[in-house]
């Protein structure tokens, strides 16, 4: 089970991170880098199995699939630009973290950008007859 995977990569990470520390503080935040990805991409590859049967489930429903690839392509740039605000943030750059906050904010309205689109012309449509 993946969750489980990722606790017990939390924890050594966790105690590697804190044995190390007092003697090599650079290499302990290298370890919480290390750690923190292998959680991260651990998720992500367990989440792939999912999207394609969700997209399955889209296409039998008839529901334009543009509309989840930007919820998804959304919620991918929130979750990686937070991981790396995080990881940031541990590393004491909390100016950097906040530039990466905004920049996922920015890449996530970006995206959006033609289906707010085109949700105004529809709106524009619907006052104007």
């Amino acid at each position: 089970m993946m969750l489980f995977k990722v606790i017990g990569i939390g924890l050594i990470t966790v105690a590697a991170t804190l044995t190390v520390k007092p003697f090599r503080p650079e290499l302990a935040f290298i370890i919480s880098v290390a750690g923190a990805s292998a959680a991260f991409f651990l998720c992500v590859s367990e989440l792939q199995g999912y999207f394609s049967a969700f997209r399955g489930i889209l296409a039998d429903s008839g529901i334009n699939s543009k509309y989840f690839a930007v919820a998804i392509k959304s919620l991918g740039v929130g979750y990686i630009c937070e991981f790396a605000s995080n990881m940031a943030k541990d590393a004491g750059q909390n100016a950097m973290a906040l530039k990466i906050v905004f920049a996922g904010r920015v890449t996530i309205f970006i995206i959006a950008l033609p289906l707010i689109s085109e949700l105004l012309s529809l709106a524009t449509e619907l006052v104007g007859k």
